[in-house]
């Protein structure tokens, strides 16, 4: 008896656990994106992949205040953040229609 209580203690205790050190809200590190109504959910997926896996930080997107519509692809949905550094080694593109995360 005492044993599935400690174990079911121990599952309660788990499944509590936040697996981020931080609850972030994507949604307000992007909403000052442009064209934010229109790519919201892009953003919101690439920006919480980036930070995840250690790519870019929150403080890149607060700092820069979201996704920016590139001048080097006039034609095609792709939007550039800055994570790390302010140069072309911390740039990183997103392509809103494929989800596609790069650089140039």
């Amino acid at each position: 008896m005492y044993k599935f209580a400690a174990i079911s203690l121990i599952i309660l205790f788990v499944a509590s656990c936040d697996t981020e050190p931080e609850q972030i809200n994507y949604d307000i590190l992007v909403s000052g994106s442009d064209d934010y109504p229109q790519y919201k959910e892009a953003f919101i997926t690439a920006t919480k992949r980036l930070i995840l896996t250690g790519k870019c930080d929150s403080n890149d997107f607060e700092y820069i205040g979201g996704w920016v519509k590139s001048t080097n692809y006039v034609d095609d949905p792709i939007y550039f953040m800055y994570c790390g550094e302010m140069s072309n080694d911390g740039k990183i593109y997103l392509n809103t229609e494929t989800g596609e995360v790069f650089r140039q």
